[in-house]
């Protein structure tokens, strides 16, 4: 319904958790009674638009949630900004070995070597959000923060001792 008018499709709403359960009341001397159900359907929402968090929200709350427990951010083109981190890290070990090498009186040689460190991707963050349904309020406001990703890279260069 409402998720799916904001354009998520089946790949981004998954059920997570459906319970059913007895609420039971008992009077003294009597047996005990079923006087409802509770009912519990727990959905996870991959939002990939930054700017659709905030309307998801809204909209789950105002068609019958009662309940959102939990935000996790994470980047989704980390091998994209990797690489270029690689890029600039053995662009500045060049320059930083030019550097060395013109002080020493000589010149820089070939690369030798390229080391690049084991890479972890930062694991989401997550933003802990308790929000129940009630008086109509100003849409949601979403701030992720950013995002810090490193890469540690060391190269071996041949140094070209000046005449």
């Amino acid at each position: 319904g409402a998720l799916r008018a904001l354009g998520l499709g089946n790949d981004q709403l998954s059920t997570v958790n459906y319970n059913v359960y007895p609420e039971q009341r008992y009077d003294q001397g009597k047996e005990l009674v079923i006087v409802a159900y509770n009912v519990t359907n727990t959905i996870l929402v991959d939002v990939r638009k930054l700017d659709q968090v905030g309307p998801v929200i809204d909209a789950a709350l105002s068609h019958g949630a009662n309940m959102i427990t939990s935000l996790q951010f994470y980047a989704s083109n980390t091998e994209t900004a990797r690489r270029a981190a690689i890029a600039t890290a053995i662009e500045k070990a060049r320059s930083d070995a030019e550097a060395a090498a013109r002080a020493a009186h000589g010149s820089l040689g070939t690369l030798l070597e390229i080391n690049i460190g084991a890479y972890s991707p930062p694991p989401p963050r997550p933003m802990m959000m308790a929000r129940a349904a009630g008086v109509a309020q100003a849409d949601t406001p979403i701030n992720p923060g950013e995002e810090t990703l490193s890469v540690e890279v060391s190269t071996r260069w041949r140094f070209i001792a000046g005449q």
